[in-house]
């Protein structure tokens, strides 16, 4: 499952409802909350790192819209949170 984090303050949440297979995109204002989680694949927007200032973290991989569709696409399931 593909678990979009577009708001603050959600992460926590965010970790107790991971799988072990799942992914996590960072993308809008949940690229404030960004941190690497262990044991999923992590994305994030570039676009949205840059225009909030935010370096990229280790571990995390910087994608563009177009791979975020491919992530959509390829999970066939995902949250927003």
């Amino acid at each position: 499952m593909l678990h979009i984090v577009s708001s603050r303050n959600v992460i926590e949440r965010v970790e107790k409802h991971l799988s072990a297979h799942d992914m996590v995109l960072f993308i809008a204002d949940g690229t404030y909350d960004i941190r690497y989680i262990q044991e999923v694949s992590n994305y994030v927007i570039d676009e949205d790192l840059k225009v909030r200032g935010i370096e990229l973290p280790n571990g995390i991989e910087a994608i563009d819209y177009r791979k975020f569709v491919d992530l959509v696409v390829e999970n066939g399931k995902s949250i927003t949170w």
